[in-house]
């Protein structure tokens, strides 16, 4: 019986992968992500069982994972506020559960199809966010003058929007690259230019580096000398280009140098809690930092409405 329904099986599981990969670019729509995931999971687990082979695919990482999630575990106890640092624990647990369920859904379907099919998702889901992301940036006021208004995911922030469209972008362009038929590579097209202006209406610059980051990277790892040229050549005429559009009274919000100054303040925070506590430290979570300094978080609310 397991035979005539192994190949259904697996097929949903697969499809579940591509609907959860497209339900990722809607922050919104977390928690039917979570729901689905969990279901799907269960259900995989289930299927290792009947076919008595392991749900674990050993990777290069599955030590330093396991090292890195127990080591939490361990500091929880002596964090500021230990029920929110497991709670942030287990959210880790759960992404990693993620990882190993799609290596196995990997490792039991079509690789092929169901890359073709997950490539497809990312596609889908980066056209309707950048749709929509760009139509509100519109209607809140935003222009290409500066950023005192920026684009922001469906429901949720320019951070992040601007995350996803660093992870999506490169994937988009192999997608471009990777379809055979001219309607696809034309719409694939459509999303890598849909992802590169709502990234540019972000005004995300730590985006914008991470994108140079990953064209540096690629070009030392392929050899292409021509492709660091021009990565670095065009970093540097946008970055002057920037910076002399802000003394005409353009972008000089997105030049100045405040969040910087910002992140400084944090990091010499951090580098006194890691010296007071290199052990154990103070606890997991982002919202850590803000139970140990909030007064740090006021002042940034303060800055941030003097800049607006």
């Amino acid at each position: 019986m397991w035979e005539q329904v192994r190949r259904p099986f697996w097929a949903i599981q697969g499809y579940g992968l591509v609907a959860i990969t497209f339900l990722s670019f809607f922050p919104r729509l977390f928690h039917l992500q979570e729901y689905l995931f969990f279901s799907l999971f269960i259900l995989a687990l289930l299927g290792s069982l009947v076919e008595k082979r392991t749900p674990w695919t050993r990777t290069s990482l599955d030590l330093p994972l396991l090292l890195f999630v127990g080591w939490i575990l361990v500091t929880v106890p002596f964090a500021l506020d230990p029920a929110y640092s497991l709670t942030e624990w287990r959210k880790l647990v759960a992404q990693l559960l993620v990882l190993y369920w799609v290596l196995f859904v990997f490792r039991s379907d079509n690789n092929e199809k169901l890359t073709h099919w997950i490539l497809a998702a990312v596609v889908a889901g980066t056209i309707a966010s950048c749709a929509y992301t760009l139509v509100d940036f519109v209607e809140r006021g935003g222009t290409w003058r500066d950023r005192q208004v920026r684009a922001e995911a469906p429901s949720s922030d320019y951070n992040w929007l601007t995350t996803y469209m660093v992870i999506a972008i490169p994937m988009l362009i192999v997608a471009a690259l990777a379809y055979r038929d001219w309607f696809k590579r034309v719409i694939a097209g459509l999303a890598v230019g849909l992802a590169c202006v709502t990234q540019v209406a972000s005004f995300t610059r730590a985006g914008w580096l991470a994108h140079v980051t990953e064209g540096l990277t690629f070009a030392l790892m392929t050899g292409r000398r021509w492709l660091l040229v021009w990565v670095l050549g065009g970093t540097v005429l946008i970055g002057v280009a920037l910076v002399t559009l802000s003394q005409f009274g353009y972008h000089s919000s997105t030049v100045d140098p405040w969040t910087w100054d910002a992140r400084v303040a944090v990091w010499k925070l951090g580098v006194q809690e890691i010296v007071a506590h290199p052990i154990f430290g103070v606890g997991y979570g982002n919202d850590t930092f803000v139970k140990k300094y909030p007064e740090s978080l006021t002042q940034y609310k303060e800055a941030l409405s003097t800049k607006d």
